[in-house]
């Protein structure tokens, strides 16, 4: 899941410096990218990276691996769901527990309100 980071700039960003901060970011596996809001007349410096890419940087690997579903739904289809089953049902077919279910709804539900407040 992608994470975004933005950063308001006063001027003309040089295109010298965003390639340079590309090569370095990359090495952490984000990229940076200049942002420009013609409603707001601003100009926004914009990282995004990939919060399980940094993690498993960070952590080098240790600790348990993380289980892959072959069930992968849309935050639309789980909440679906969730109208006509429990939450226990749900979390199994999704191969998870149901604490990690309503953990993952709250982090898309937060990452969305942070997005749409970056990008408006």
């Amino acid at each position: 899941m992608n994470e975004y980071i933005s950063i308001a700039l006063n001027g003309e960003p040089d295109q010298e410096s965003i390639t340079q901060l590309n090569e370095l970011l990359r090495l952490a596996g984000a990229s940076a990218d200049i942002y420009r809001n013609e409603h707001y007349n601003y100009l926004a410096l914009t990282i995004k990276y990939d919060k399980e890419v940094v993690e498993q940087k960070r952590t080098r690997g240790a600790g348990r691996n993380k289980m892959q579903s072959d069930r992968a739904c849309t935050y639309g289809q789980v909440l679906a769901m969730l109208k006509e089953n429990t939450a226990q049902d749900v979390a199994a077919y999704l191969g998870m527990s149901r604490a990690t279910l309503f953990r993952r709804l709250k982090e898309y539900k937060k990452n969305r309100r942070q997005l749409e407040e970056i990008f408006t």
